[in-house]
């Protein structure tokens, strides 16, 4: 449970400093706020997969380990891609929007 409200603080703190991108001019501004926003992200992440991972691999018979693990990072990569996917085209569709707005 802890770890799961530990991820909402570090989405939330990650998502507010992705927000304060727009309002920054100079690209200096932006690569440091970026850069701050990354680290807090991997700090908050790498602790949660540790933890999932161990859950998961020491769940498994011993036997069956290495499948365990197969499948754990089977997943975490294809939900990594459909997440890619899925906000790539939602941002997409909404630049599209916005840039047939400036446009006209």
């Amino acid at each position: 449970m802890a770890e799961a409200s530990a991820g909402l603080v570090r989405d939330a703190a990650c998502g507010a400093l992705a927000r304060v991108e727009n309002r920054v001019a100079a690209p200096r501004e932006f690569l440091v706020l970026f850069t701050v926003a990354f680290v807090a992200y991997a700090l908050g992440l790498a602790p949660t997969i540790t933890l999932a991972t161990d859950m998961i691999v020491g769940s498994a018979p011993p036997e069956r380990a290495g499948v365990a693990a197969a499948l754990w990072e089977h997943g975490a990569e294809l939900g990594g891609a459909l997440g890619i996917a899925i906000i790539g085209s939602l941002g997409r569709a909404l630049y599209r929007v916005e840039l047939g707005r400036a446009v006209s």
